[in-house]
C-alpha cells in the first residue's frame, strides 16, 4: 500500500506542478509506461475537475465539527489538493475503496444540483422539436475547428484521439449541423491532438495558450462540411 500511495501522491503533485523537473520525467516516463498510472492520472484530473466545479453548500453541523476535529489532529503545513483531500483524515481504508465511494458520492450531488428540467431534456433529443434551441457556450482557452464530412464517424475519433492522450471529455453539445466537446488537457500534449486531428479533417485552432500552465479547457468544433 506503501508503494501504490506514493505513486498517486506523485501523481497530485504532478498535477500541482510542484515536482521538480527530475522528478518530473521520471514521471512522464513512467506515464509512457504504465497504462495504470495513465488511467490513474486521468481519473485524478477529472475528481479535481468536479471539485473545483462544485459550488459551496451547507454541511451538517455533525460533520463539520467530525471533520474540524480531524484537521486539528494533524500538522499546520500547506499541503497539496489530492492530500488535504484524501490524507488529513486518517481513514484506514484501501485507497481505491475510498476514491470509489468519494467519486460515487460526489456524482449524486452534482446529479442532484444539475440535472435538467424535463423541457431541457427534450430539446436535447434528436427529432423532437423544442420552442428553446440550445444555445452555444462560450467556453475554454482555445478553440479546435475540425470540418468533417461524417459528423458521427469523426467525432468518435476525435474522442478516441482525447482518450489516448490522457484527456477528459467534461461535457458534450449537439447541433444540427455540429457537435461540440468540452475537453481538459494537458498543455503538453495540445499539439499532438492538433496533429492527431488532421486526419479525420480540415483543422482550424483559434486562441493563445502563452500563459496557459497545467491543463488546457479546449473547445472543439466538429463541423459538417
Amino acid at each position: 500500500m506503501k508503494d501504490r500511495l506514493t505513486m498517486e501522491e506523485k501523481l497530485a503533485a504532478y498535477i500541482e506542478g510542484t515536482l521538480s523537473e527530475e522528478e518530473k520525467s521520471i514521471i512522464e516516463e513512467q506515464l509512457k509506461e504504465s497504462e495504470e498510472m495513465r488511467e490513474t492520472l486521468s481519473d485524478l484530473r477529472k475528481t479535481i475537475q468536479l471539485l473545483q466545479g462544485l459550488e459551496e453548500v451547507e454541511t451538517p453541523n455533525w460533520f463539520t465539527e467530525k471533520i474540524m476535529s480531524r484537521v486539528r489532529e494533524g500538522t499546520e503545513q500547506k499541503k497539496g489538493i489530492f492530500e488535504r483531500l484524501f490524507f488529513t483524515l486518517h481513514i484506514k481504508l484501501p485507497i481505491q475503496v475510498f476514491a470509489v465511494i468519494f467519486l460515487a458520492a460526489v456524482s449524486i450531488f452534482i446529479y442532484k444540483s444539475y440535472k435538467p428540467e424535463p423541457d431541457s431534456i427534450r430539446s436535447t433529443q434528436p427529432g423532437i422539436p423544442t420552442d428553446q434551441p440550445q444555445t452555444e457556450e462560450v467556453w475554454g482557452d482555445i478553440r479546435i475547428i475540425v470540418n468533417v464530412k461524417d459528423i458521427d464517424n469523426a467525432n468518435n475519433a476525435v474522442q478516441t484521439a482525447i482518450t489516448n492522450l490522457g484527456g477528459i471529455v467534461l461535457r458534450k453539445q449537439s447541433f444540427k449541423s455540429k457537435n461540440i466537446l468540452f475537453v481538459l488537457l494537458d498543455l503538453k500534449q495540445v499539439n499532438e491532438l492538433y496533429e492527431r486531428l488532421k486526419p479525420i479533417g480540415e483543422v482550424k485552432e483559434e486562441g493563445d495558450l502563452s500563459t496557459v500552465k497545467g491543463d488546457v479547457k479546449v473547445k472543439i468544433e466538429i463541423v459538417n462540411k
